[in-house]
């Protein structure tokens, strides 16, 4: 499975807590770094910042966030979405057997960047993350669609999920609105 392409210079450094986003805002020389995690899997983390982009979780309902979104028109989206989880083996099973759709207006977009595995500072968890520039949108409603299959059971280390499960799948559904 790849799971690196280039990051584009317009990347985002982002700062991702439990139910929020938040976009860092200073001026840093762009720079990469190559990580290796225990599990051996390549990290990428940018250490730059570009502002007037627009940070778009796809899950709304799912984060107990509004299902609608207003953007102004001309404002560089990057769409993010992510899975946290007790253990760092828990992100593996995540990545290994769950199956992603996302769509925007009935395009597929989740052909995502992979971001980073990591511990985050405010909690025990470990999050995965990854995000999709989509460049600007034209004006008018968007919707945009998640969808997230468990290929077979796995744990975040508080609930089982997939096949036979509570929760075999995840669905949500959210509008932007660009004005």
């Amino acid at each position: 499975m790849k799971i690196f392409r280039n990051i584009p210079i317009s990347f985002v450094l982002l700062v991702f807590h439990t139910s929020c986003v938040n976009t860092l805002s200073s001026s840093i020389t762009p720079t990469t770094t190559w990580i290796e995690s225990t599990a051996t899997l390549p990290i990428f983390t940018p250490t730059f910042i570009l502002r007037d982009q627009e940070i778009v979780p796809v899950m709304c309902k799912l984060m107990n966030r509004k299902e609608f979104q207003t953007i102004a028109y001309g404002t560089p989206i990057i769409f993010t979405w992510g899975w946290e989880a007790t253990s760092e083996s828990h992100i593996l099973d995540f990545i290994e057997n769950t199956t992603t759709r996302i769509t925007l207006d009935n395009n597929l977009i989740s052909d995502g960047v992979f971001y980073e595995i990591r511990k985050k500072l405010a909690s025990e968890l470990f999050e995965v993350i990854w995000a999709r520039e989509v460049g600007v949108l034209s004006l008018g409603m968007h919707t945009l669609i998640y969808d997230l299959k468990f290929n077979t059971n796995i744990s975040d280390g508080n609930r089982e999920y997939g096949p036979g499960t509570d929760i075999e799948s995840m669905h949500d559904e959210c509008y932007i609105d660009v004005l």
